[in-house]
């Protein structure tokens, strides 16, 4: 249940950063707006794989989790297209095989950065626990 919550809180976290980063694309301050949004979006995924490296007590959840990051950031990419911009909505109705690869290559860049990031959070919280209890 842990890695269901985790991986969806992931994926609306992912969505609305996406969301915004739209709608602030679209102001006159989307110099600075921009990468405002991007450093939201990278602490709260960061946040979200912290709590995951240390409430999920076993391998294969630990291992799932970034493949459903992953998998969310493609479904929260094609809700925000879908929402806003229609003219990009022709891929999906005429699907080019590009366009899926794409998405395939993405998926797979993101699952690899978002296990490497777990991992590394997974060994801190360890580290950070042996020392804590060997020093009680």
């Amino acid at each position: 249940m842990k890695l269901i919550k985790l991986s969806l809180a992931g994926a609306l976290v992912q969505a609305i950063c996406l969301a915004l980063f739209v709608l602030v694309s679209r102001t006159r301050v989307a110099t600075i707006g921009k990468p405002v949004v991007i450093g939201i979006a990278i602490a709260g995924i960061v946040y979200i794989i912290w709590r995951a490296a240390t409430k999920l007590g076993n391998w294969p959840s630990l291992c799932l989790f970034p493949v459903l990051l992953g998998l969310g950031y493609i479904i929260a990419f094609n809700l925000v297209v879908a929402g806003g911009f229609r003219g990009l909505l022709q891929q999906v109705y005429a699907p080019d095989w590009d366009y899926f690869w794409m998405e395939i290559d993405i998926a797979c860049l993101l699952t690899a950065l978002y296990g490497i990031i777990t991992a590394l959070l997974f060994t801190v919280h360890k580290v950070l626990q042996r020392r804590t209890h060997s020093g009680a």
